[in-house]
């Protein structure tokens, strides 16, 4: 792929959502908080939680839209903590779960029907993308390249639904580049898809996500896997107006590892 190639380390998805009327709940301080996340990640008994923060596999997570939004969020943060505590494992347990509660929604059973989608389908389309996306990016730190894969593509297949909706392209990219690092496709097999994808997301970035800097990530690295350097020029550029260092910072791995393949 060589200089063609750049690319964005990201987690991307619809934006977490506070219960309505919920008081936000201040952290504890960082040495405290720290303790409290390690206890977490040693209350797990064979990969399942145990507590009152557990989500069960089966559970149904009701259909009042607020609620859900904080459940879900509770979850995913529960998922970061773990990773930031080198936790990936853990990390997986919770997202899995939370997977799992998801689809045992009766909006995941009409995801992909025809018409126009509800409130309730397109709010579980955007969480679950969104924590299929964090599944898949904590598989891939973990070297389970497969199983991170196979999370990707099930939330590709969310986020390219258009009756969904949903502002999120992380799956989408992730789906077509992952077998290229892992050597399993090249830029030249997998140009349909970029083409796709470029189409999909440019459409994004002048609509609702003109100013999600990932967005602008996502259409860079598709355009330069096309060798369409100059497009992609422009696009990192506006990335770089909407991002700040830690932005730039989190672009060079995956660019690294597009090189690498």
């Amino acid at each position: 792929v060589g200089a063609r190639v750049a690319g964005r380390a990201h987690r991307a998805g619809a934006d977490e959502l506070d219960e309505v009327g919920a008081p936000a709940q201040p952290r504890p301080a960082p040495h405290l908080h720290r303790q409290q996340v390690e206890l977490q990640c040693a209350l797990r008994v064979g990969g399942q939680l145990v507590g009152a923060s557990a989500v069960r596999a089966a559970g149904d997570p009701g259909t009042h839209l607020p609620r859900l939004a904080a459940r879900v969020k509770a979850r995913k943060e529960e998922a970061k903590d773990c990773r930031d505590a080198a936790d990936l494992p853990g990390a997986v347990a919770v997202l899995e779960q939370t997977v799992a509660m998801l689809r045992a929604s009766p909006w995941h059973a009409t995801l992909f029907d025809d018409g126009t989608a509800s409130e309730g389908e397109q709010a579980l389309a955007a969480h679950l993308a969104d924590c299929l996306g964090m599944l898949g990016g904590n598989h891939r730190r973990l070297e389970q390249l497969d199983r991170a894969l196979l999370a990707f593509q099930d939330g590709a297949r969310i986020e390219a639904a258009d009756r969904l909706e949903v502002l999120s392209s992380y799956n989408l990219v992730n789906a077509i580049v992952l077998p290229i690092e892992m050597k399993d496709s090249t830029a030249t097999q997998q140009r349909s898809a970029l083409r796709k994808a470029v189409e999909a997301i440019a459409r994004q970035v002048h609509g609702a996500r003109r100013n999600d800097r990932w967005a602008w990530a996502d259409l860079g690295q598709c355009q330069l896997l096309l060798g369409e350097a100059g497009d992609a020029r422009t696009s990192y550029a506006r990335l770089r107006s909407l991002g700040d260092a830690d932005t730039l910072k989190s672009v060079l791995p995956v660019l690294q590892r597009l090189l690498d393949a």
